[in-house]
């Protein structure tokens, strides 16, 4: 289904053995919060942070909201880079945010105040391709998956110190 043919997403929770569910679908002021929820994750304080795709090419950008619907930033790379194709996204145990560039072969380390602490580009310096999905690990770890390339028969799990 391409995104365009999606049409009025919003954030929806249960509380399992409960009848009680609550949407998110616009903040405390109106504006809608995500066009289409594309990876979900929390940090320790339950802030969720969403990769949020803006559009058919995965342009997006990354949506921290915390449990009364507030939204606390947004993050768009934008500005630097063009394209920010966010695809994979994990939370260190420190509460910081990564986030895998697919477009820019990169990984962005964002704090949980929305602001940039580094900037990685995978690709150049550690030869990775493609980074889809992310995991930090009790060792510390960064496990990084990555798609298969063009004259692959499979993709790529690389694991790096953090």
């Amino acid at each position: 289904m391409a995104l365009s043919e999606k049409k009025d997403y919003h954030f929806r929770s249960w509380i399992f053995g409960s009848t009680t569910e609550s949407y998110t679908k616009f903040d405390k002021t109106g504006n809608k919060l995500f066009n289409y929820a594309y990876r979900i994750r929390t940090d320790s304080l339950n802030i969720v942070y969403d990769v949020d795709c803006l559009d058919d090419e995965d342009n997006g950008r990354l949506v921290a909201v915390d449990r009364s619907d507030r939204l606390k930033f947004t993050y768009d790379a934008h500005t630097e880079f063009g394209i920010f194709q966010p695809e994979g996204i994990t939370i260190t145990p420190s509460d910081n945010i990564v986030v895998a560039d697919y477009h820019n072969k990169s990984l962005h380390v964002i704090n949980s105040k929305g602001d940039l602490l580094g900037l990685q580009f995978i690709f150049k310096d550690l030869n990775i391709c493609d980074p889809c999905r992310l995991c930090v690990d009790t060792g510390g770890y960064l496990l990084i998956g990555c798609g298969k390339e063009k004259d692959e028969d499979y993709g790529k799990i690389f694991v790096v110190k953090w």
